[in-house]
C-alpha cells in the first residue's frame, strides 16, 4: 500500500529542482562550448581572419540554443514534481475517506 509523506514528497521536489539548476547550466554551457567552436571552425575555412567573427556567432547561437534546451528541461522537471506532489494529495484525500 502506498502512504504518501509529505516531509519525502518535499525533499523528492527539492531534490528535481537542484538537478534542474544543474542541467540548466551545464546545458547552456555546453551548447555555448559547442556552436562557439565549431561556427569558429567553418568560418575559418571560409576566412581565416575572421574565424573570431564565426565564434561570437556561434557563442551567441549556443546560448539561444542552449537556452531553449534548458528550458525544456526545466519544465519536463517540473511537471514530473507537480506530478509528484499531486499523486500524493491524492493518495492523502483518499486516506482519509
Amino acid at each position: 500500500m502506498l502512504i504518501y509523506e509529505h516531509s519525502r514528497t518535499k525533499e523528492l521536489v527539492n531534490r528535481l529542482v537542484a538537478l534542474g539548476n544543474t542541467i540548466r547550466l551545464i546545458t547552456i554551457s555546453c551548447a555555448i562550448l559547442s556552436f562557439g567552436a565549431l561556427l569558429s571552425l567553418l568560418v575559418r575555412v571560409i576566412s581565416p581572419e575572421l574565424w573570431w567573427a564565426g565564434g561570437l556567432f556561434g557563442v551567441l547561437v549556443g546560448y539561444g540554443l542552449g537556452f531553449y534546451a534548458a528550458s525544456l528541461v526545466t519544465v519536463t522537471l517540473e511537471w514530473m514534481a507537480q506530478l509528484l506532489v499531486a499523486q500524493g494529495e491524492i493518495l492523502a484525500a483518499l486516506k482519509k475517506k
